[in-house]
């Protein structure tokens, strides 16, 4: 299989956040949670993998062949994949956990079809997630705006390659440098729509560490916000539709390695609903220090590799 590379972007919104409203997040010591967990998913499946290849029960392909499989240990170990649909506002999401149990990085791309009472697919979507490190696990959110009736998917992976993007020089994965916390507070900021009329924005701080001591490391992920009863709150696509028009709720930052900087720690106000000036803005009891913040990365990169290779592509 191959997979298109596509670059980060380092959301506005994200960066501007950071640097123009951590001095309202205050400095005090709040409790801070690590990035949340589904515990009640609706199905599990074990996909088996084997060299050259191997076919789940459920019909996922998963492609376990090497570059250099003489010089490696045998490939061994399975993919788990849980799942489970949501309603939300006027629609459905499809949120799938999946899990790297083998002993190989991979590239790891899901075909995800949505189906009508039916069976029959009435739209399709497909996520690629580049360098899934060995032993890691990773939430990919699969949100169509609409409703849909049932949800079916195929898996395909492929060695990852080293490469200086995605992993630093030893070939180790710079997803694995990274821990997400999140403080579980709600506040409301100041903030303004398109065209400067003013508004409040009501964000969460999270916490992002960066535990490798040479490589600056840029993230992309989406949120979820899920209540005390376990169903879904807010997603970020919510602010990003109110500030932007429809955008597609990614945020994105970037973190200095250890040791420079905040010692490798980045503080982000994470918005997730914009209102007008005057309306309520009080938190749910539901949610007010008790809500699970879920994060789906969508890629880890070499910040300054990311940049070094858009000037040579002729970007910026």
């Amino acid at each position: 299989m191959k997979v298109t590379r596509q670059f980060p972007k380092l959301l506005a919104v994200g960066l501007v956040l950071a640097m123009t409203l951590s001095s309202l997040s205050g400095c005090d010591k709040e409790e801070q949670t690590s990035a949340g967990m589904v515990s009640d998913f609706e199905s599990q499946t074990h996909i088996q993998v084997s060299a050259p290849a191997a076919e789940s029960t459920s019909g996922e392909t998963i492609s376990g062949e090497t570059s250099d499989s003489t010089s490696k240990e045998p490939l061994s170990g399975e993919f788990v994949v849980s799942e489970k649909k949501y309603d939300y506002k006027d629609g459905n999401l499809e949120l799938l956990y999946v899990e790297n149990q083998t002993n190989r990085h991979c590239n790891v791309t899901i075909h995800g079809k949505y189906l009508d009472e039916n069976g029959e697919t009435i739209r399709e979507e497909t996520q690629t997630y580049i360098c899934f490190s060995a032993g890691w696990a990773n939430y990919f959110q699969f949100y169509p705006r609409m409703t849909f009736n049932g949800f079916s998917y195929e898996i395909e992976t492929e060695e990852y390659v080293k490469e200086p993007l995605y992993s630093d020089e030893n070939g180790t994965p710079l997803v694995s440098y990274l821990n997400i916390r999140y403080v579980k507070n709600m506040y409301w900021i100041r903030d303004f729509f398109t065209g400067g009329v003013e508004a409040r924005t009501m964000v969460f701080d999270t916490v992002i560490e960066n535990h490798h001591p040479t490589v600056s490391i840029s993230a992309e992920y989406y949120v979820i916000v899920f209540d005390e009863q376990g169903e879904i709150y807010l997603l970020g696509t919510e602010y990003d539709d109110m500030a932007f028009g429809v955008g597609n709720g990614v945020f994105g930052t970037c973190i200095d390695p250890v040791g420079t900087g905040d010692n490798g720690e980045t503080r982000v106000p994470t918005p997730i609903w914009m209102q007008e000036l005057g309306q309520d803005e009080t938190v749910p009891e539901n949610v007010q220090g008790v809500f699970t913040a879920v994060y789906a990365l969508i890629d880890v990169v070499d910040y300054q590799e990311y940049v070094k290779q858009l000037h040579s592509d002729g970007i910026g």
